[in-house]
Formats: structure tokens, C-alpha cells, sequence
């Protein structure tokens, strides 16, 4: 906000940061249950013998290092822009929507903000190899 100029900014902090919090976490669930989808909701499901079985068992790397195969690396890169887009989505339409409602913001720099805080709070840790 203080690149952009915008005044108030204490003011608007106070009245978007709860939600903003709180939406992020929810942003990080989703992008954590995606990623939890094929190692434990498909790999009862699948012969482990066909080839289908065999990209499920690889996927299952993601929770121990997503960059073992390029399933893991993909899968793993598509759940953080996935988790940044709904940040973005959430704190551009719930978050902010009270600061632009009271015409601290307009929509332009609610834009901004919503996305500058997609790309700088999406989950990169997704991308970290597990130690053990």
C-alpha cells in the first residue's frame, strides 16, 4: 500500500487483516489438500501394476521431495499457482471488499493489492524437500 500511495493505510490494515489471515489459511488448505489428493485418495483406488498406478506411486514422492519426478515437480508447481490464485481471488473479493465499500480503496488498487499479495504469500514451501 505504500508503494501505490494509499493513504489511510493503518485504517485499512485494521479493518482487512483478520480476514485476509484467515482466507490466506483457507487459500493454504486448498492448496495442501490438492496436493494430498493422489497420495492418499488414489492410491487405493489404482492397480499398481498399469501405468496409472505407477504416476500415482510417483506422486506419492511429493511429500518427501517434489522434485523426484517431473509428476511431483508439476503437480507441485500447479498447487502453488493454484493456493496464490485463490489468495488473490479471496483477498480481492472478501478482504478488501470493505476498504473499497468505504471508498478507501478503488478497484484498481484493490487489484493490485490482492495480487501482490498472491505472489509474494503464495505457499513456496510447498516446493521444499522434506528432511528425514
Amino acid at each position: 500500500m505504500k508503494h501505490l500511495n494509499i493513504e489511510n493505510r493503518k485504517e485499512i490494515y485494521k479493518m482487512t487483516i483478520l480476514k485476509t489471515w484467515l482466507f490466506g489459511f483457507l487459500a493454504d488448505f486448498i492448496g495442501a489438500a490438492l496436493l494430498l489428493i493422489a497420495p492418499f485418495g488414489l492410491s487405493e483406488h489404482v492397480n499398481d501394476n498399469s501405468t496409472f498406478g505407477i504416476i500415482v506411486d510417483k506422486l506419492s514422492q511429493i511429500m518427501i521431495n517434489p522434485f523426484d519426478n517431473i509428476y511431483s515437480i508439476v503437480i507441485t508447481i500447479v498447487a502453488v499457482i493454484i493456493t496464490a490464485y485463490f489468495i488473490y481471488l479471496f483477498n480481492y473479493r472478501f478482504a478488501l471488499k470493505k476498504a473499497f465499500e468505504e471508498g478507501s480503496l478503488d478497484d484498481k488498487q484493490m487489484k493490485k493489492i490482492a495480487l501482490s499479495m498472491a505472489v509474494f504469500t503464495a505457499p513456496y514451501v510447498f516446493l521444499l524437500p522434506a528432511i528425514y
